[in-house]
């Protein structure tokens, strides 16, 4: 909106538009914390997978080497 636009507005119309925008900034902050904490999991997920793949590439060289030493 414009400065002109806001002037038409009288005291209890520009309190009511202010209410309304708290009430979307409140819903878009509680969906920012929804969105960063799924985030978060998804990031320990990742890592976690990470992680298994490694230990099991590290299990594969071992089996290929206790092969080896058993041939």
């Amino acid at each position: 909106m414009t400065d002109k636009e806001l002037r038409k507005f009288n005291r209890k119309e520009l309190l009511e538009i202010l209410v309304s925008q708290q009430k979307e900034i409140d819903r878009l902050k509680t969906e920012l914390k929804q969105a960063e904490e799924e985030l978060r999991q998804r990031r320990i997920v990742i890592e976690k997978a990470g992680s298994l793949a490694e230990a099991s590439i590290a299990m594969t060289n071992l089996f290929e080497e206790a092969q080896k030493a058993a041939d």
